[in-house]
C-alpha cells in the first residue's frame, strides 16, 4: 500500500523562508524577469501561476482560469474580461486551468455563478495591471502616465508613437507599487466583450487534442474498472476470480471496498472484462426494497401531512373570494449523464499526492483529499500551510470536464480512487462504465407538488400556498419565496420523505422541481379568472419593468404563432439575475402534437458573449427536454432500473425542434444563463398542451402525444 512521505519540516522551512512573497490584487510578478536576473530557460518555459494574471518577458499573457470548464465557455468568458481590460486582442491571452491554492479562494462552479463572482474581481485586476504597464512605460520615456496607452500588447506613447512591448516592462512594472485602482473601460467603448466570439479550444475538441480527465495518462498509467453494489445500502459479500484470471499479467490488484470492488489492470479493457467474468455476491438489504410505487405512495403521505398541518395553522381566508387549488404535480427522478463519465486518476508517491480530476470544485477535491490521506494534527499543520500561500504535497490538477450539471460536485468518485490507488505504486485511473455512472449517481430527488391561491373578487391573487413534499427540502424548494411575481402572501409547506435514493444538485436544482408546478399553476389560475397566459403575468409582474420587457418580446413570438394556427405555451423565470420567457408551439392534427418551435427571449444582464449565452441557452432547453419528455429514473427492488442510454434515451438531432434565441440588450450587472432555461421547458409544453388539448399534463417526463410512451417518438407522431 502506497501512502505520501509527510515532510512537515521541509515545509515548515519553506514557511519561515516565504511568508512574504504574497502579491495582492491577483496579479502574478514574480516571472517578470529576464535571463540578467538568473532567470533559467527552465523558469521560462514552465510556470505555475499563483494569481490570475501573468506576464513573460516574451509578451505571453496567461490568465488563470478559477472556475472549471465544463463545455460552458468559461476559458474564453476570461480571457475575454481580461482582454478587454488590456485593451488586447484576446489571441494574445492564454487560458491555463490553475491548480487550487488560498489565492484563488474557492473554485466552486455551480449555479449559474461563475462569471457573475468573478466578472467585477477579474476586471479590476486586470484594469490594474494595464495602469501598471502604462506607468512602467511613462517611467521608462520620463513623460505621464496619461500620454501613455495599452494597447494590443504594447503601450503606446501618444506624443511620439513609440511603443514597448508588455514583456519588455517585466522590470520597471515589477520596482513599481501595484495601482489601488484603475478606470474600467465603459461598455460603449468595448472591442470584445458584449460581441459574439467563438468559444476557445473548439477546433482541439473537434479534432480530440483537448485533454479531458479521462484523457490523463501519467507515466506508467493503470486502470481501474469498478463495480458498486446494485441495491442501495448493501455491502459485498465475496468475490472471486478464476485460476486463469487470477494469474494474468495484466492484472495488478484487486481492491474489495465495502460496497464496491475495483480491478486494477494494465489496461482499461482488461479490468473491465476481468469483471465482466468475476463472481460477485452482495449482501440482502436490511429492509423491504423501496420501488417507485411505494416511493410514491409514501411521499403522497408525507404531503397531505404538510398540507393538514398548513391548513390547521393558517388564518381565516378574506370575507369574500374563492380558493382555487391545483392538481397534484409529480417530478421524477432524473440522472446527470454526463457525456465523461465519473473518472479519476491518483498517483500516490514518495513526493505526496498528484490528482487529475474533472471537478466542478477543485476547493473542495484538495480539502476532502487531505482529510482522506492525513491525520488531524497533520491537517491542522497544512491548513497553516495554505493560509501562508505555500502549497502542500497534494496536488490537484483540475481538467477539462465533458459536462458537471452538478453531477461533479459530489467526490465520492474520487474517494474511491483515492482508496484503490494505495494498492499499487503506480498512477491509477478510475473510470466508470456509463452502467455505473447511471446506476450509482446522485439523482434530481423526485417530489410531489400542490398549489392554492385566495383569488379575491378583483381576481387578484392575495395568497399562494405551495405543499412540497420530497427527500430533500433544499433541492426541490430553495427559491420559492424569490418568485418574481407580486404576490402579497406566499406560504410554503415541506413533508419530508427520503427512501435512501441518493440525491444530489441536478442542473438548475430546486427551480427544476417547483417551476414545473408553479408555471403551470399560473396558467390555471389565468383560465379560471379569465386572464390570458400574458395577461395574469404581466398584471403580477407590473412593478418589474425588465420582466414586462422580456414577456413583451415573447408576447409578439405567441402572437405569430396564433397566426399560423399553432398553439402555444408559455412560461417565465427570474433567476441567477436573469429572466427568461419561453414560448413553445406545437403543430399537428388533433391526436398528434409536433412542437414546431421553442422561442426563448431573455434579459441576462449585459452579455459578454452573445454567442455563448445562446449556446448555454440551447444546452439547457435540449437537457429540460429529455427530463420534461424522454426519460427518468426508476427505482424498482431497490436499485436502479435503467444503465444505458437504451433505456435512459437522449434526444437526437434530428429530434430536436427548431430553437430560437433573443436577447435583450441590458447594461445591467451580468446574470447567470447555464441553468436559466432548463426549468421552464416542461411547463412551457405541458401549457402548450393544455392550450391545443385542453388536457393539462402533472406529471413529468409525459408524452406529446395519448399514446403509450413506448409506442410514441416523443417529439413527433406515432411511431
Amino acid at each position: 500500500m502506497q501512502t505520501p512521505e509527510n515532510p512537515q519540516r521541509r515545509q515548515l522551512l519553506k514557511v519561515l523562508g516565504g511568508a512574504g512573497l504574497s502579491v495582492s490584487l491577483g496579479i502574478q510578478l514574480t516571472a517578470c524577469k529576464d535571463k540578467a536576473e538568473n532567470l533559467t530557460d527552465e523558469e521560462l518555459l514552465t510556470f505555475e501561476p499563483n494569481a490570475w494574471i501573468t506576464l513573460y518577458p516574451d509578451d505571453k499573457i496567461e490568465v488563470a482560469i478559477t472556475k472549471s470548464e465544463m463545455g460552458q465557455g468559461i476559458l474564453t468568458t476570461f480571457v475575454l474580461i481580461v482582454a478587454e481590460e488590456l485593451n488586447t486582442d484576446p489571441n494574445q491571452i492564454s487560458p491555463v486551468l490553475v491548480r487550487p491554492a488560498s489565492k484563488y479562494g474557492s473554485m466552486y462552479t455551480g449555479g449559474s455563478s461563475s462569471v457573475r463572482s468573478i466578472w467585477k474581481p477579474l476586471r479590476e485586476a486586470a484594469a490594474s495591471f494595464r495602469l501598471l504597464l502604462e506607468q512602467a512605460a511613462a517611467k521608462e520615456w520620463g513623460v505621464t502616465t496619461k500620454q501613455c496607452k495599452a494597447h494590443d500588447g504594447k503601450v503606446i506613447n501618444n506624443l511620439n508613437g513609440q511603443k514597448k512591448a508588455f514583456g519588455s516592462l517585466c522590470a520597471s512594472a515589477r520596482s513599481l507599487p501595484l495601482p489601488d485602482s484603475a478606470p474600467l473601460t465603459k461598455h460603449d467603448s468595448m472591442r470584445f466583450l458584449g460581441k459574439p466570439a467563438p468559444q476557445s479550444q473548439i477546433l482541439q475538441k473537434i479534432t480530440g487534442e483537448a485533454r479531458y480527465g479521462i484523457d490523463s495518462a501519467p507515466e506508467s498509467v493503470a486502470y481501474a474498472a469498478v463495480i458498486h453494489a446494485p441495491v442501495f445500502g448493501t455491502k459485498l459479500v465475496e468475490f472471486s476470480l478464476s485460476k486463469a484470471l487470477r494469474e494474468s499479467k495484466s492484472l495488478l490488484a484487486v481492491v474489495e471496498l465495502e460496497s464496491a470492488v475495483a480491478v486494477i489492470s494494465s489496461s482499461y479493457w482488461h479490468a473491465t472484462n476481468t469483471l465482466r467474468q468475476a463472481k460477485v455476491r452482495w449482501s440482502q438489504p436490511h429492509s423491504p426494497s423501496v420501488n417507485m410505487n411505494s416511493i410514491r405512495e409514501k411521499t403522497k403521505t408525507a404531503i397531505d401531512t404538510a398540507r393538514n398541518e398548513a391548513q390547521s395553522s393558517s388564518e381565516r381566508e378574506h370575507n369574500s373570494g374563492r380558493n382555487i387549488e391545483s392538481p397534484m404535480f409529480e417530478n421524477s427522478y432524473q440522472a446527470h449523464v454526463t457525456m465523461e463519465p465519473m473518472n479519476c486518476t491518483v498517483h500516490l508517491n514518495k513526493d505526496g499526492c498528484d490528482i487529475w480530476i474533472p471537478t466542478q470544485d477543485a476547493t473542495h477535491v484538495l480539502g476532502t483529499a487531505g482529510k482522506a490521506l492525513r491525520s488531524r494534527l497533520e491537517l491542522l499543520a497544512y491548513k497553516a500551510l495554505r493560509k501562508l500561500g505555500i502549497d502542500d504535497d497534494i496536488r490537484v490538477h483540475p481538467t477539462l470536464a465533458g459536462g458537471g450539471f452538478g453531477r461533479r460536485l459530489e467526490v465520492d468518485y474520487l474517494l474511491e480512487a483515492l482508496e484503490i490507488a494505495k494498492h499499487v505504486s503506480r498512477p491509477v485511473k478510475v473510470i466508470w462504465s456509463r452502467e455505473e455512472d447511471i446506476q450509482h449517481d446522485y439523482y434530481r430527488p423526485y417530489s410531489l407538488h400542490q398549489l392554492s391561491a385566495f383569488v379575491d373578487d378583483a381576481g387578484d391573487i392575495q395568497r399562494l400556498r405551495h405543499i412540497a413534499a420530497g427527500a430533500d427540502k433544499g433541492k426541490i424548494t430553495a427559491n420559492i419565496n424569490k418568485l418574481a411575481y407580486d404576490i402579497p402572501g406566499l406560504e410554503l409547506s415541506f413533508g419530508e420523505y427520503d427512501p435512501g435514493v441518493p440525491t444530489g444538485y441536478w442542473r438548475s436544482v430546486a427551480y427544476s422541481n417547483h417551476i414545473f408546478a408553479t408555471e403551470s399553476f399560473i396558467d390555471l389560475l389565468a383560465q379560471e379568472i379569465g386572464r390570458s397566459d400574458f395577461g395574469i403575468r404581466q398584471h403580477l409582474l407590473r412593478n418589474d419593468p425588465r420582466a414586462l420587457r422580456v414577456l413583451s418580446e415573447a408576447q409578439s413570438v405567441a402572437s405569430s404563432a396564433q397566426v399560423k394556427q399553432q398553439a402555444h405555451g408559455l412560461a417565465f423565470m427570474s433567476a441567477y439575475g436573469s429572466y427568461i420567457a419561453m414560448i413553445v408551439t406545437l403543430s399537428g392534427g388533433s391526436d398528434t402534437h409536433r412542437i414546431s418551435g421553442i422561442y426563448c427571449t431573455l434579459d441576462c444582464g449585459f452579455a459578454l458573449n452573445p454567442d455563448n449565452v445562446k449556446a448555454q441557452i440551447e444546452g439547457g432547453v435540449i437537457y429540460g427536454l429529455n427530463a420534461a419528455i424522454k426519460h427518468s429514473i426508476h427505482i424498482a427492488d431497490g436499485k436502479v432500473s435503467e444503465s444505458n442510454y437504451d433505456d435512459y434515451p437522449l434526444i437526437r438531432m434530428p429530434e430536436c425542434p427548431p430553437i430560437h434565441i433573443r436577447i435583450i440588450e441590458s447594461n445591467e450587472e451580468p446574470g447567470g444563463v447555464g441553468e436559466l432555461s432548463v426549468p421552464v421547458v416542461a411547463p412551457a409544453i405541458a401549457n402548450a398542451l393544455f392550450n391545443k388539448t385542453g388536457q393539462r399534463p402533472t406529471t413529468t417526463p409525459f408524452t406529446l402525444d395519448n399514446y403509450p410512451a413506448d409506442r410514441v417518438n416523443q417529439l413527433g407522431t406515432l411511431t
